[in-house]
């Protein structure tokens, strides 16, 4: 999303800003707007990533934006699962959420916000792989490897399990 990365005079206008784009959508989609999301997608409105920065490290904004769950608290350009999330198989689900809006505007500044999901977790590893010039990464979720590129050593987490038919 070209606009998750937008240069703000204020960063804690971010949602705002995108207020006046998701009202005209929502005279379509009949739909709550849930932090930058919308509620019918936000299973798979979850699934995004942040970009790296010219640091190398996806940074959050030091003032509260939004929750940590939504792409707006991140500092510069994320990815979503775009075209690909047809071929997704959710193994989560969104069983509740709640924001504490700033104003009566609930398209605008958010104070704090929550999610409750339910699902799978599983712990991911991260490891080097010997190739002559490249960074190369493999990803393991359990015995499942997976390619990657420019992520930082040794890190470990959680993810939300899906599967790509």
């Amino acid at each position: 999303m070209r606009y998750s990365g937008c240069a703000l005079s204020f960063p804690s206008d971010k949602l705002v800003a995108f207020s006046a784009i998701a009202r005209l959508y929502e005279c379509y989609l009949s739909d709550d707007y849930v932090a930058g999301m919308w509620c019918s997608h936000l299973q798979g409105d979850l699934l995004w990533w942040a970009c790296s920065n010219d640091k190398g490290v996806p940074t959050r904004y030091e003032a509260y934006i939004a929750p940590t769950w939504s792409w707006a608290s991140i500092k510069g350009n994320m990815f979503t699962a775009g075209d690909e999330s047809d071929r997704v198989e959710y193994l989560h689900e969104v069983d509740d959420y709640k924001l504490e809006y700033a104003t009566k505007d609930k398209m605008g500044a958010i104070r704090s916000g929550w999610i409750r999901l339910s699902g799978q977790l599983r712990q991911l590893e991260l490891r080097r792989k010997a190739t002559e010039g490249k960074k190369m990464w493999s990803l393991f979720i359990g015995k499942i490897e997976y390619d990657l590129e420019q992520y930082m050593e040794g890190e470990t987490g959680a993810s939300m399990v899906i599967n790509m038919a």
